[in-house]
């Protein structure tokens, strides 16, 4: 079997050799919470004043959860 010249290494392999795998890995995860929170809260319809109020927090706490790009 002839091998492809111009395929590469997985996409994995390229992350990890350039120490971004963990990272992305952590943003990714931190999105789809974001996504499913921000679902469910639609299906309950549950704003954000009220999430806050049920975690015994701010809603700029929510918010921070809420923004996949928001620090920690």
């Amino acid at each position: 079997m002839k091998k492809n010249k111009h395929r590469g290494p997985t996409l994995d392999a390229f992350l990890i050799e350039e120490d971004l795998h963990e990272e992305l890995k952590a943003i990714v995860a931190k999105e789809a919470i974001a996504w499913q929170l921000q679902k469910a809260m639609e299906k309950q319809h549950i704003s954000k004043k009220r999430l806050a109020e049920l975690m015994d927090t701010s809603r700029t706490q929510v918010n921070r959860i809420l923004d996949p790009k928001a620090g920690n």
